[in-house]
């Protein structure tokens, strides 16, 4: 971290705290669930593959189904030797003192340096183990963002230096989105920042475009050819193993097109949560021979398989929408059309070709074309929406669901042992595999966690506050900045960084409305950090504005004018925020039943003060 000067302790401050979150977080073990065919263990075989040479192993219809770029992760861990905790940790540490030494031209102490690293490194979320103990993507998802978005904001304070200063930062931002983009399926949502960013560059070029012109084009071509470079790898690969030039499935054409003429047939009752229901499986059966061939198995073991026979009769088979991408995938798979990805796209499209052409033709009534995964709403969806809308903001700014305690493993030997040859950390104990420990490591081990579980509620409850307080901060500075127009660096970073939070979490609320439940920190670890980074953008940005020498000088009437509106604006910010604490201590502690007795109040308290002429004001508010 530039600008740390080792004499003042800062430095020492940051490294011993570092230290120390990588000691407490040693303390954790992973949550394997041996069942996890499709998530956990699904990562962890694709990596013994990688380890072994065999790129991704035998094609199935789960090898190409999600993003390689995990696998590959625990693949080079476990080649490197280092417990999968600590690697990850070490990865997250690194990002955040690459956005710290990115952000430093606005960082202009050593202690506001330290200071943001540290509240980034301590994120309650990033050791959270109730769910990303699990192998999970996220775990090095979230490095990879904030990488990337160093890298932009690098290319911004170099923005009017030389090529050779700027193509360390434009490798940077370029690489890291690669990676990022084959991490995880939807990683569209941090495109708005992205965007935002790099029009803000251009903007503050505006009087210079041409005589920069040269030098952004350069650079602008190492980063995209950087971002294209890890999907062009995979995609050799995958063509050189499996036949299909292309990074997941369920990115590719074929299969979105198959997807979504499978959603358009309107046959029977809409179902909530079920985009292709049984009825409408039955009717489409009829118009696509190639779709029926999986009717045996869709309305057989794999359909009991995925179905929900909670919500919905067993028998009728209903698929929510979070899983009937992967019943059609086990469907195809059964009736032989997965021999290789090759062949399995053709078959998604002749799906499509059929069910399009039925629907096309009036053979079917249906809905407009359709393609991918997006779901139908309808205004059935509204209240939901705004309801789920409101519950996950709540959930996400009160840092809800942390824990630093390890669920229990699930599986048995045979199930855990992909899990235990690879990630080199100890797992959460399993009833059905258990491997007992000495009563000194338990013992430490149980102390470590309890650390990290008070830390981790202390950070969130004094985040869950504070960063209400710094987003009103925000809204004041932005009606400033639009009445001046006028927009600082950091107030736009953030917009830019909240705007990626809102879209990632509208992903989530639109999947937990229309599929499944889904909400929980591993949901939502990505952009906590991004979260964090516009707090800490807006506090730059209000103290430069507001505690400038300029502030200090005679003002001309027109600027006092503003900053008496402005105070006005910052001490109602104030009453609100003091007023929803009030508020929420009400709603998290008060009870419906009373505390007095009504005939104690009215009669004792109020009738009989007044029949005497005593009654005030006050005794109105005793009770209270």
């Amino acid at each position: 971290m530039s600008g740390i000067n080792i004499r003042n302790g800062w430095l020492w401050t940051a490294v011993v705290l570092t230290a120390l979150k990588l000691w407490l977080t040693g303390g954790q073990t992973i949550f394997a669930i041996g069942q996890a065919i499709h998530d956990d263990r699904l990562f962890a075989v694709l990596a013994q593959h990688i380890v072994e040479g065999n790129w991704l192993g035998a094609y199935n219809q789960y090898t190409l189904a999600k993003g390689p770029l995990f696998p590959v992760f625990i693949a080079a861990n476990f080649w490197v030797g280092l417990p999968l905790i600590l690697s990850q940790q070490l990865l997250y540490a690194a990002a955040c003192v690459t956005l710290t030494f990115a952000l430093s031209p606005w960082l202009r102490h050593a202690w506001l340096k330290c200071g943001f690293y540290l509240v980034l490194l301590w994120n309650p979320i990033s050791f959270d183990a109730g769910n990303l103990s699990r192998l999970m993507r996220q775990n090095i998802y979230t490095p990879l963002a904030l990488f990337t978005l160093a890298g932009l904001i690098l290319l911004y304070t170099r923005r009017r230096d030389g090529v050779r200063r700027q193509i360390a930062p434009a490798i940077l931002a370029g690489l890291s989105l690669g990676l990022f983009w084959i991490t995880r399926e939807e990683s569209v949502w941090l495109l708005p920042a992205i965007g935002l960013l790099g029009v803000g560059l251009i903007i503050s070029l505006r009087g210079e475009i041409r005589q920069r012109g040269r030098v952004l084009i350069i650079t602008g071509c190492i980063a995209a050819t950087t971002a294209l470079l890890p999907t062009l790898v995979v995609s050799t690969l995958n063509w050189q193993h499996y036949g299909w030039f292309g990074t997941v499935e369920s990115k590719a054409a074929e299969f979105k097109a198959a997807y979504g003429a499978l959603s358009r047939p309107l046959v029977g009752p809409a179902l909530p949560q079920v985009p292709v229901t049984r009825e409408m499986r039955e009717a489409t059966y009829q118009v696509s021979p190639t779709f029926a061939e999986l009717r045996p198995f869709l309305e057989g073991p794999v359909g009991d398989h995925w179905s929900d026979k909670i919500r919905f009769p067993a028998a009728d088979r209903q698929i929510r929408g979070g899983w009937f991408m992967w019943a059609l995938r086990d469907a195809a798979a059964e009736a032989g059309h997965a021999v290789d990805a090759q062949s399995a796209m053709q078959f998604y499209q002749q799906i499509a070709d059929e069910v399009n052409a039925a629907c096309d033709s009036g053979q079917l009534p249906a809905r407009g074309p359709r393609n991918g995964f997006f779901p139908v709403l309808t205004p059935s969806v509204i209240d939901p929406l705004i309801e789920t809308t409101v519950e996950f903001t709540r959930y996400f700014i009160t840092f809800s669901g942390f824990t630093a305690h390890t669920p229990d493993s699930l599986g048995d030997y045979a199930d855990l042992k992909p899990f235990r040859d690879l990630v080199g950390t100890r797992l959460s104990p399993s009833a059905r595999s258990p491997v007992p420990a000495t009563a000194q490591q338990d013992k430490l081990r149980t102390w470590k966690v309890h650390q990290l579980e008070t830390i981790g509620l202390l950070g969130g409850r004094v985040l869950s506050w504070l960063g209400p307080l710094i987003l009103l901060i925000g809204t004041v500075r932005a009606l400033e900045s639009f009445a001046d127009r006028r927009l600082s660096y950091p107030l736009g970073l953030a917009g830019a960084l909240l705007a990626s939070c809102a879209a990632y979490l509208s992903i989530n609320i639109l999947i937990q409305v229309t599929s499944f439940f889904n909400q929980s920190p591993a949901a939502m670890a990505t952009a906590y950090p991004l979260y964090l980074t516009a707090l800490a953008a807006i506090a730059i940005d209000a103290y430069q504005a507001w505690r400038s020498p300029a502030c200090a000088k005679v003002l001309p009437q027109k600027e006092k004018l503003h900053s008496t509106i402005l105070s006005k604006l910052i001490v109602g910010a104030i009453a609100v925020v003091i007023l929803a604490a009030r508020l929420g201590e009400i709603h998290v502690f008060a009870s419906e039943v009373p505390r007095y007795n009504q005939w104690l109040i009215e009669g004792q308290q109020v009738v009989q003060p007044w029949l005497n002429g005593s009654l005030s004001l006050g005794n109105f508010f005793i009770p209270h």
